[in-house]
């Protein structure tokens, strides 16, 4: 078997006994030496990596410099169910003024709440009118905030302010 060709990483970069010598088949299990965390990166152009089925490898998408390998789901379908509730109900409230008071009222019987910011502003809420500045749960810009098994009787009134004004606050309820 031909020697490898020479590389520029040094000595703690390169994988350690990686193949079998009598064969010169690759080691299902190698290890890198060093302790350090290590980037590997393997290029479809130069590296000898087959996936797939043997008919169908792959396709790859190039953005920027950048070379993705492209999944194909087999099952495209997703199906799932929540126990004992509907479809959701969607609401949209505007928050047209940053730190200003806002509120919605979920409806009785909601076994499910979700709710959001849809510009990504930071939104305070709290259940009592008034303090949504001062006795408050954060939901912080890009994230949602869940209730799930829930037992709702009766309406439940939440307040509610934005970092930004302008904003939407996306609510969803199952009932």
């Amino acid at each position: 078997m031909p020697a490898p060709p020479k590389t520029k990483l040094d000595g703690m970069q390169v994988l350690q006994h990686s193949f079998e010598e009598p064969t010169g088949e690759i080691r299902v299990k190698a290890s890198i030496g060093g302790g350090t965390p290590t980037e590997v990166i393997i290029d479809h152009t130069n590296d000898s990596i087959r996936l797939g089925d043997g008919t169908d490898l792959f396709t790859s998408t190039t953005i920027g410099s950048k070379i993705g390998l492209d999944v194909n789901i087999i099952n495209d379908t997703l199906t799932f169910e929540l126990e004992g509730v509907s479809s959701p109900t969607v609401t949209n409230v505007v928050i047209a003024g940053a730190s200003t008071e806002y509120n919605y009222t979920i409806p009785s019987n909601t076994k499910k709440f979700l709710m959001r910011a849809r510009n990504k502003s930071k939104i305070q809420f709290s259940f009592q009118t008034g303090t949504t500045n001062t006795n408050f749960v954060s939901i912080p810009p890009g994230s949602n905030y869940t209730l799930d098994g829930m037992t709702l009787n009766t309406s439940l009134t939440i307040y509610f302010q934005s970092s930004k004004g302008g904003e939407v606050l996306e609510v969803l309820t199952w009932i």
